[in-house]
């Protein structure tokens, strides 16, 4: 969509045209006035953007708010900075009421700021991505407990990013997880957003790897995990979210081992009885971004005697338990089987 196009769209929502007025560093503006632009919603978008506001309404943007788990973790630590990144045009201070938190991540929220409109070459950057992408734990005082670092990286998607071999080679968040395509004669960058519930973008992230050998009555499984299609480290975002790479053998009575993927924290007390204090991150236990850190290569040992072949699986896992919720969200990304050599 471009910023010429937005510009007109949200100029004949508001009722005027398309005009040549100011603009600002080259960038174009709407002629909608501030009380215009707020009532703006991407049911009026949809008008010159059918298809673009029907892959939004299906996104996880459109459902930023409305997701389940965002709901549980509100509940149980109802902060406003939630508000700010999952019903952005909500007014700060305030709860979302029914449109905001049934739009989420709206046209408005990226497509305009400060009553400005964002021309496509900007938001085009992954720097764009990073607002809602990128933040620290939030300053809290410790003194009474034990809190996150706020020096640390809560979510680290957009520096994981940075630092990878794809930014490197210029391949962005929208390569990615909007490519372009052609409904019904209109190209354009998809707005479904594809992530972590999308099965396909999710099989691509992670290339795996098997060999399961005999020792004694026991059967080593070593697995090699390394970053397929993917441009930060898996799993990424939300501290909670997690791989789990299970394996079993063919045995009627084995057991399943089980490894987890994520950043591990730990108490850091500040006091010398223990109390006080931050939770540091002490290990990261993921795949890392293509380029970027150790390869991770996990080694299980099964008490299988008369096992012929072992089965293996790898799931991304969200959730915002400990120990997880039978309910919490996964999506496979790859199981199989190998002989045991």
């Amino acid at each position: 969509m471009s910023a010429r196009a937005v510009a007109a769209t949200l100029a004949i929502v508001a009722g005027v045209g398309c005009g040549r007025g100011e603009r600002r560093s080259g960038e174009p503006r709407s002629s909608a006035t501030h009380e215009q632009l707020e009532s703006t919603t991407s049911s009026d978008c949809a008008g010159c953007h059918g298809a673009i506001t029907r892959e939004w309404r299906g996104s996880g943007h459109a459902r930023a708010w409305l997701d389940p788990l965002v709901a549980r973790e509100y509940a149980a630590d109802p902060d406003p900075s939630c508000v700010a990144c999952h019903a952005p045009r909500t007014p700060p201070g305030e709860q979302p009421e029914a449109r905001a938190a049934h739009d989420g991540v709206d046209c408005v929220s990226c497509h305009v700021v400060a009553d400005a409109l964002v021309p496509a070459p900007s938001l085009a950057r992954s720097e764009a991505c990073a607002g809602c992408h990128q933040f620290r734990f939030l300053p809290v005082d410790a003194s009474a407990g034990l809190a996150y670092d706020p020096e640390a990286w809560l979510q680290d998607t957009y520096g994981e990013w940075s630092r990878s071999r794809a930014a490197a080679a210029q391949i962005g968040c929208r390569d990615c997880h909007m490519p372009l395509v052609d409904q019904a004669g209109e190209p354009h960058r998809s707005h479904a957003f594809a992530g972590m519930h999308d099965q396909a973008l999710v099989a691509s992230a992670v290339r795996v790897g098997v060999e399961a050998r005999r020792e004694g009555g026991s059967v080593i499984v070593e697995v090699t995990l390394r970053p397929g299609a993917i441009g930060h480290a898996f799993p990424t975002g939300d501290l909670f979210r997690q791989g789990v790479l299970r394996v079993w053998t063919d045995e009627r009575e084995s057991a399943v081992d089980e490894f987890v993927l994520e950043r591990r924290f730990a108490a850091q007390p500040r006091h010398a009885d223990g109390s006080g204090g931050y939770m540091v991150q002490v290990a990261d236990t993921r795949v890392p971004p293509p380029g970027v850190g150790e390869l991770p290569r996990v080694v299980f040992r099964l008490r299988s005697p008369a096992a012929q072949r072992v089965g293996w699986s790898l799931d991304l896992r969200a959730t915002t338990s400990d120990p997880p919720r039978p309910d919490d969200p996964r999506t496979r990304v790859a199981a199989g089987d190998v002989a045991i050599e």
